[in-house]
Parts: C-alpha cells; sequence; structure tokens
C-alpha cells in the first residue's frame, strides 16, 4: 500500500514537474506582451500627450503592470532624480537589476538592452520611430513564444506524466 502511494506521488510530482516547465515557457510570451503594451503607452504618452520621458515611463508603468511596469517604475523614479546619468545609462542600470526577476530570453534582453542605448538622447519623432520597430520586433518574438509554448509546452507535459508514470511502474 505503501510502494502505491510512493508511486502516485511520483507521478503527480513528475508530472506537476513538466506543467510548471510549459507554464514558464507560457510566462515569457506573455512578459513580452506586457512589453509590448507598455511601449505603445510609452508611444501615445510621448506623441499625444507630449509628456517629459519620466513621466511617460511613469504613465506606462502603470498601465503595464507586473516586472514590466517596476521596470519601468523604476527607470522613472531614477530619472526623476538628478544623479548625472542620462536616460540611456540609467535605463541600462536598471535593465541589469531586472534581469533575473523577468522570465526573458538572452535575446530578449539584448534587444531591450539595444532599445535603451539611444533612450532619450534624440527628438520626439525619433523615439517614436524607434518606439514601433521595438514594437514590431517585439510582436514578432511573442509570435516565436507563443508557438514554441504551444508546442514545447504540451511536449513538457507529456514528459513529465510519462516519466512520471515509468518511475511509478520500475519502482513497483
Amino acid at each position: 500500500m505503501l510502494k502505491l502511494l510512493g508511486a502516485v506521488l511520483v507521478v503527480f510530482a513528475c508530472g506537476s514537474l513538466g506543467r510548471l516547465v510549459a507554464m514558464g515557457l507560457n510566462a515569457r510570451k506573455q512578459e513580452l506582451r506586457a512589453f509590448r503594451y507598455a511601449i505603445s503607452a510609452l508611444e501615445t504618452e510621448i506623441a499625444y500627450g507630449l509628456n517629459p520621458l519620466p513621466q511617460a515611463l511613469l504613465r506606462a508603468s502603470e498601465e503595464a503592470g507586473g516586472g514590466v511596469g517596476k521596470l519601468l517604475g523604476q527607470t522613472s523614479a531614477a530619472l526623476s532624480v538628478s544623479t548625472g546619468e542620462n536616460a540611456a545609462q540609467i535605463w541600462q542600470h536598471k535593465l541589469q537589476k531586472n534581469i533575473t526577476k523577468l522570465p526573458l530570453a538572452s535575446e530578449d534582453f539584448a534587444l531591450l538592452h539595444k532599445f535603451g542605448m539611444g533612450l532619450g538622447e534624440s527628438d520626439g519623432e525619433d523615439q517614436l520611430r524607434r518606439l514601433k520597430l521595438l514594437n514590431l520586433e517585439l510582436k514578432a518574438r511573442e509570435d516565436k513564444a507563443a508557438e514554441m509554448a504551444a508546442q514545447m509546452g504540451k511536449i513538457w507535459q507529456s514528459l513529465g506524466w510519462g516519466t512520471g508514470i515509468i518511475l511509478a511502474l520500475l519502482w513497483l
């Protein structure tokens, strides 16, 4: 009876592990979507609100929420305090600080790093052009992440349950 209970626990533990990996793949897709929404909000704040960058970042952070919102909010707060750093340096610093808190791939961080290099260093039209390009690139990455999450998520879930069943059968 104890072996049977242990076998059931092993099956559920392995199945849950596979499900957690699949959920991690979905988290990247959701975070990329949040970045896209935040970038769209930032575009709106700059183009129509004519707000300065710290205020535009703050409003975009409120709309984005989550890890993306925290990154934008921290950047906004740092820009509001005069430290001698420009917007690009502050963005890079805050991005590095939050790198472990966001479920993004290294190429996603490279894209965000590249975007931040010219942040706040040109006129509004150039900033809007760069935001639109970033939004397009984020959309492409989100679509790719969604496709990968759909394919690999099923594989990881099946692998988890299958491994659990095999281990349980070997144990019995």
